[in-house]
């Protein structure tokens, strides 16, 4: 007996989706024709996105733009400012960029809240770590 294939839940809301529009086109309520069209397109644009809070084109124009924002703060400050603040400015800057790119990738559903969550404390730890062990002696 051979395993019972994997279902996408994309494929899903498709199939649901396509039956609510064939049974509003077979509807005599036009009330009930509306929601049942409403709740079609509902369910068309879940597969686009494939069931993810933010489609991954919106989270990669996110990400872009950040990055760009970031990475012009850095250039800026390396410019302006001694090599000592321009390097804390860079960590700092590399730290919320790595924060930002982690929780638009559990939005979009490539990695799980868990993972996220794990991965940002630690990276909390290790740089409070960091930080708490260059103190200046009297």
């Amino acid at each position: 007996m051979p395993p019972p294939e994997p279902k996408s839940p994309s494929s899903d809301f498709f199939e649901r989706g396509r039956q609510l529009f064939q049974d509003a086109e077979n509807s005599n309520d036009p009330e009930l024709r509306k929601l049942r069209i409403k709740s079609a397109k509902r369910y068309f644009h879940l597969d686009l996105k494939g069931g993810t809070r933010v489609s991954p084109r919106q989270a990669m124009r996110v990400g872009v733009g950040v990055a760009l924002l970031f990475v012009g703060a850095c250039i800026y400050v390396g410019i302006k400012l001694n090599g000592v603040i321009a390097s804390f400015v860079l960590a700092v800057c590399l730290l919320f960029f790595l924060v930002i790119v982690l929780t638009l990738l559990a939005l979009c559903g490539i990695l799980g809240d868990t993972v996220v969550a794990g991965a940002i404390s630690n990276m909390y730890d290790k740089t409070i770590g960091k930080v708490g062990n260059n103190k200046t002696e009297d």
